[in-house]
């Protein structure tokens, strides 16, 4: 595929993914009232087994885990729909999955996999959202979960131009990250954290790379490896009923708060009062409570006190700090370098050259720190490369007047 043409192919699908995000499923959800259908994905299935060991094949762990998890969600989440894209043992083309989720509305998309390494030590889960892995350090998990491809008879020609090595597919990956992706960072973040609590799964961290599972799916996504096939003291748990309901349970409780989270930012606002009349002359004062009304015998000489002013509902936004750029209604891109439950002291130890210049925010429970700042996306993505060369997972986020937009939203701005 020649260069120009790739170029095209970029900007054309960046336009039409960044016109999804304001107008499709995900975005969606929010206007209409939060997640109302959330698509399954169990990786591999059929002829495709996916990783093997101990006995264990990938395809069946990853199939009870996802048909527990969809159980759960029918049976705790009344009003949200799940979708499978596969109930059984059969075979689905990457391209399939997500075009599945896309034809049936999914405001979610959760791709459920088992990971493996040529080391029978490696343990722990880790969640990835589509995006650039600027030191192919996730290279072998990405090759492994896309090789998949090669078992479909018209792969050349259905995912022209795809290649993980090569400078245009990672031109088409570093803007295609961008849709969603704020969204889809908060789930994996969500999901690392249960499987850590909730089923004391080692946490090997949110993550970007390049799945195709993950390319085309219009709507905040996540692959999730839910531990390692090949470590045979994990493989046992994770072919276990206990294992996989507890992967499961893990799931749920992430999906559960994500729902919580997008629910209240869905809430109906508080009415508003209705405008006067233009040329309206100004209302007179109400009288104080236990007042004569004017004109009576006996006007008191003090006026009531004022009403003391409502205590401040507790912070779920953030809050303003010292640079923060005036909220203008501009977009102002930052780059996110850590997150965390309990605050993380700003020293040069936590956070080196960047400590002096570090933006806290306090989001949905959450304190997040930020690096430098931006109104223009292109200066952004600048900025992004150099503080990973500090923090190789920061990644981009998007502020309009002190609240969170989806980049692909702030991008059209």
């Amino acid at each position: 595929m020649k260069l120009a043409t790739v170029i095209y192919n970029v900007f054309f699908l960046a336009l039409s993914m960044s016109a999804a995000a304001s107008a499709g499923p995900g975005e969606a959800a929010e206007r209409r009232g939060g997640l109302r259908c959330i698509a399954i994905d169990p990786g591999h299935g059929g002829k495709d087994p996916g990783a093997v060991g101990n006995g264990q094949q990938e395809k069946a762990i990853n199939l009870g885990i996802a048909l527990k998890l969809g159980r759960m969600i029918e049976e705790q989440l009344p009003g949200v729909r799940v979708v499978y894209t596969r109930r059984d043992d059969r075979f689905v083309s990457l391209a399939d999955r997500s075009k599945f989720a896309a034809q049936e509305g999914a405001d979610l998309f959760v791709s459920i996999h088992t990971n493996s390494s040529p080391s029978n030590s490696a343990t722990g889960t880790e969640t990835f959202v589509m995006g650039e892995d600027k030191d192919n350090r996730n290279l072998s998990v990405v090759m492994r979960e896309n090789a998949v491809i090669s078992l479909e008879p018209d792969y050349t020609s259905r995912y022209e131009g795809y290649d993980p090595n090569s400078s245009e597919s990672l031109i088409l990956f570093s803007l295609m990250q961008y849709v969603y992706q704020s969204q889809s960072l908060s789930l994996a973040e969500l999901i690392q954290g249960q499987y850590a609590a909730h089923a004391e799964r080692r946490n090997k961290g949110v993550k970007q790379a390049g799945f195709l599972v993950l390319w085309r799916t219009p709507m905040p996504s996540v692959l999730t490896e839910v531990g390692f096939i090949s470590n045979p003291e994990e493989a046992k748990y994770l072919g276990s009923a206990a294992g996989q309901e507890r992967l499961a349970a893990s799931i749920f409780r992430a999906v559960r708060e994500y729902k919580r989270q997008t629910d209240s930012r869905t809430a109906a606002p508080a009415p508003v009062p209705p405008s006067k009349p233009a040329g309206a002359a100004p209302a007179a004062p109400a009288a104080a409570k236990g007042s004569p009304a004017k004109g009576s015998a006996s006007t008191p000489k003090r006026t009531a006190p004022a009403p003391a002013a409502p205590k401040p509902e507790p912070n779920t936004t953030p809050r303003p700090v010292p640079n923060r750029p005036e909220g203008d209604g501009r977009s102002v891109f930052r780059i996110q370098v850590k997150s965390a439950l309990s605050r993380i002291p700003p020293t040069r130890a936590n956070f080196g050259e960047y400590a002096d210049s570090l933006l806290e925010l306090r989001i949905e429970g959450r304190y997040k720190y930020f690096c430098g700042s931006s109104f223009s996306y292109q200066e952004a993505l600048i900025l992004q490369r150099r503080v990973r060369c500090t923090f190789p997972d920061a990644f981009m986020v998007a502020f309009r007047d002190g609240q969170p937009v989806p980049l692909a939203e702030a991008i059209g701005k």
